[in-house]
């Protein structure tokens, strides 16, 4: 760096000192390595390729919030420029795009754009290279434009088109028949323990999901379906089903707390019917439902799971 050259009174490979007292620093992209700083500026690089597993501890939801505050005691907030290329249609960066781009409002910047207008020195051949061999992988790289061949098993776009955005629960009304399903768990691992509560509106061919309810280890089993059995008789449910965790261990704690416990059909918990439905939903919940992921092979098969995604290679950040 021609420019700060005469500035420079220490270097090493991660760090530059300058005369004023002020250093710049490169590191991992981890929560531990990010927190705690003082900075003017921060830079995250590849952040569409960073973790967005909610159980990660350093995923870019969580580095970007313990990066913000670094930058709180300069006079005009500090500045934060996060970079990628395009990659899924989740996680943070995908958020602040559909968020920022086109909106004139907004105090915050989208740049979206092709490396061809990022770098007009960027020889079409090796575009059109690319694209021949794997299209959907170029098309995020040079073009801008998210992957469709790491499909969510449910889009983003489809679940939030069936949110009541800003309606947390709905109360219980008179006439209306509910059902419950639960999730159940130990307390002691990393699984939450989960109900939902909804109801059938024969007038829309809709399933209205009204109440949602996670409680997060650590817990005691008993004093959550205690908790819960008297949130589904408010409702007027008397049963609920749930797969077989643990199996008569909960089904007597329901019945100790005055509701019928139904195992799920084993054919049932293979199965996955999927109606139009109205839910009243928070963030992470979404997150979950759309982390399920469907990855597209080429010879016309589809990989089903749990997507766990990871930082790619070279990923940094940069305060």
């Amino acid at each position: 760096m021609p420019l700060l050259a005469r500035e420079v009174v220490r270097q090493t490979g991660d760090v530059i000192e300058f005369r004023n007292g002020s250093s710049l620093e490169i590191s991992a992209n981890d929560v531990r390595l990010v927190r705690g700083r003082s900075a003017i500026a921060v830079l995250g690089s590849e952040c569409a390729h960073w973790k967005t597993d909610e159980h990660a501890a350093s995923s870019d939801e969580e580095v970007v919030s313990a990066a913000e505050p670094s930058m709180a005691m300069c006079p005009d907030g500090g500045l934060l420029i996060l970079g990628s290329s395009v990659y899924r249609k989740r996680g943070f960066m995908y958020r602040m795009y559909k968020e920022l781009h086109g909106n004139d409002e907004a105090e915050d910047i989208c740049w979206f754009a092709p490396s061809a207008v990022m770098n007009s020195k960027l020889q079409q051949h090796v575009i059109d290279r690319a694209l021949a061999r794997d299209a959907p992988k170029a098309n995020a790289e040079y073009r801008n434009i998210w992957r469709e061949d790491l499909a969510d098993f449910i889009p983003l776009e489809v679940v939030e088109n069936c949110i009541d955005f800003g309606v947390h629960e709905r109360p219980p009304q008179s006439g209306v028949k509910y059902f419950s399903f639960c999730d159940s768990a130990g307390g002691t691992g990393a699984d939450s323990f989960t109900l939902a509560i909804a109801h059938y509106d024969r007038a829309r061919d809709t399933i209205i999901v009204d109440v949602l309810r996670e409680y997060k280890p650590r817990f005691v089993p008993r004093a959550v379906i205690t908790e819960l059995a008297q949130l589904l008789k408010g409702y007027g449910v008397s049963s609920v089903m749930s797969d077989n965790f643990a199996g008569g261990f909960h089904a007597d704690e329901w019945l100790r707390a005055g509701i019928m416990f139904r195992p799920c059909p084993r054919h049932h918990q293979r199965e996955l019917s999927v109606r139009p439905a109205a839910v009243a939903i928070r963030p992470r919940p979404v997150d979950r439902l759309c982390n399920i992921a469907i990855a597209a092979c080429f010879a016309g098969a589809a990989r089903f799971g749990q997507w766990r995604s990871g930082a790619a290679s070279g990923s940094g950040f940069g305060a």
